[in-house]
């Protein structure tokens, strides 16, 4: 039976800039961007907050994403 090293045996013949594009690639997709929010989502936002303040609720935002 033979053992394959996968993606092991090709890297000896790419060059070291390859590799690193190759790396930066993966992270990339991996990585969300932040996006920004939608002006109807910002409305939202600050009537959820106005509506607690006024009812003088506790309001706990958190931060999604890196």
């Amino acid at each position: 039976m033979l053992h394959d090293r996968g993606n092991m045996k090709w890297t000896s013949l790419m060059l070291p800039e390859h590799l690193v594009q190759l790396k930066e690639w993966k992270k990339e997709q991996y990585h969300d961007k932040k996006r920004d929010l939608t002006e109807w989502e910002l409305e939202e936002i600050e009537q959820t907050i106005q509506r607690a303040f006024k009812l003088r609720k506790l309001v706990k935002i958190n931060a999604v994403g890196p």
